[in-house]
């Protein structure tokens, strides 16, 4: 995948380049997207939490935290005819996602466990677009990829023994995607643009990392949900792998300047 996508970046540039006839446009563009990050998993340990605290009687609570705004900034090279071709290659980040935890008295002591979850990208685009001679308006359409890299940091903290686990969870993956919107033009070296985006196939599900045991090194593990009678709880063993889910639409917004 990777190699197809830089391909066809490549072909495209080739495609536009001076030596070939046609004028080019290069320059930075700086976007947002706004969509809610993946908790689904984290919502299933927290349901269980809450289950097994009313069947032992114990108070217990847990909290998310769902990040709703990610961004990047990226080098695009385009031509100037009125129907054009372009790519792009950048560097974003995506919202992040948090989970906390607090057992009262499990098994004997107050615990609390934290997760966060950040997550950057490398994006590479190739699109066409049309913008007619002297028109503010352009539209444009086009697909590429996301190489995604996932972090989520675990820490468990007991609050009388004072033992302490930690681990970092880490996964990348490259997944496709398509895009489309339309594009204002200010003048020929500013623009904004509104669009959409969507990611396919985006589930990152093999989340690996060292764990350890007030300083101790325990090794390597997944990051699991673990099925123990109360339903699905998130632990370094289980029966299933712990995910998130990228995939789906996103809204985006970009502030493009032209130097060329």
């Amino acid at each position: 995948m990777a190699k197809a996508a830089f391909c066809a970046a490549l072909l495209i540039m080739l495609t536009i380049s001076p030596r070939n006839g046609f004028a080019l446009n290069w320059g930075i563009e700086v976007s947002g997207a706004a969509w809610e990050m993946d908790a689904e998993d984290f919502k299933t340990s927290g349901d269980s939490l809450m289950d097994y605290a009313r069947t032992v009687g114990n108070p217990s609570s847990y909290q998310i935290t769902q990040g709703t705004l990610g961004g990047q900034a990226s080098v695009f090279l385009e031509g100037k005819s009125a129907l054009r071709f372009g790519a792009s290659l950048g560097y974003g980040v995506m919202p992040d996602v948090s989970y906390r935890e607090h057992w009262d008295d499990y098994p004997y002591n107050d615990s609390i466990g934290n997760w966060r979850n950040s997550t950057s990208y490398i994006p590479l685009d190739a699109y066409v677009k049309y913008r007619a001679e002297k028109s503010k308006i352009g539209f444009f359409a086009g697909a590429g990829a996301d190489y995604i890299m996932a972090s989520t940091k675990w820490n468990d903290f007991d609050f009388i023994s004072g033992d302490r686990v930690n681990g970092t969870f880490k996964q990348k993956k490259l997944v496709p995607h398509v895009q489309g919107g339309g594009e204002l033009f200010f003048s020929d070296a500013v623009s904004v643009s509104l669009g959409v985006r969507y990611l396919f196939s985006a589930v990152l599900d093999n989340l690996r990392g060292n764990v350890t045991a007030n300083g101790a090194d325990m090794g390597e593990f997944q990051l699991m949900m673990d099925d123990d009678g109360h339903g699905y709880w998130i632990d370094f063993l289980g029966s299933k792998p712990f995910k998130y889910d990228y995939s789906g639409l996103r809204a985006t917004a970009a502030l493009r300047v032209y130097f060329n």
